[in-house]
């Protein structure tokens, strides 16, 4: 994202057009941090001696003081006044309010790209491969194997996919439980 240092160089950026919107994303708070711990840490691709030891939990990486200063800082409602100092035009894009978000957003947010709406909404339910390109992982599994790894109680050679696959295994088909029964910490 644009640092508030950085809306003016924006501004300059895109002086030479006159009809200027400036879109920001709502998204709920405690849902962003999860997105934003999980681009940090997703890692399945990599070897379980790849170096990278034993990652935070998202409590640990994110800690008391860290979520305040990202909810002053980077939420939604700074980002809001930082571009409105600058920018007569400043709209707010809710992704929770539909289930498609790219039509909505050339329908609603673009009005005058008829030709682009009428595309977004032709895709509609065509481009499933789009939605798995993107999801979502719980990194609970990633990180007991990890641990595992590192305390020594897993054989050398053992791919990351292979424990978390066991793991996952062990916890959904041979228990019966989900990744929801581990013990949680509270932010």
């Amino acid at each position: 994202g644009v640092q508030d240092d950085e809306v003016p160089h924006l501004k300059a950026a895109l002086e030479p057009w006159q009809d200027v919107t400036i879109v920001i994303t709502y998204r709920r708070f405690f849902e962003w941090l999860v997105s934003k711990y999980n681009q940090k840490f997703r890692t399945l691709h990599k070897p379980l001696a790849d170096g990278d030891g034993v990652y935070p939990s998202i409590v640990e990486y994110f800690g008391k003081d860290r979520i305040l200063d990202l909810y002053h800082h980077w939420y939604m409602d700074s980002r809001f006044e930082s571009y409105r100092k600058y920018f007569d035009d400043v709209v707010v894009f809710n992704i929770h309010d539909t289930t498609d978000l790219v039509s909505e957003f050339y329908c609603t947010i673009l009005p005058d790209a008829p030709e682009a709406c009428h595309a977004a909404l032709d895709r509609v339910g065509k481009d499933d491969e789009s939605k798995e390109y993107n999801k979502s992982v719980h990194l609970d599994y990633n990180r007991i194997a990890r641990a595992a790894y590192h305390a020594g109680l897993l054989n050398d050679g053992l791919t990351l996919e292979y424990v978390i696959n066991a793991i996952v295994h062990r916890q959904e088909e041979v228990l019966g439980k989900t990744i929801d029964d581990f013990p949680k910490q509270c932010m």
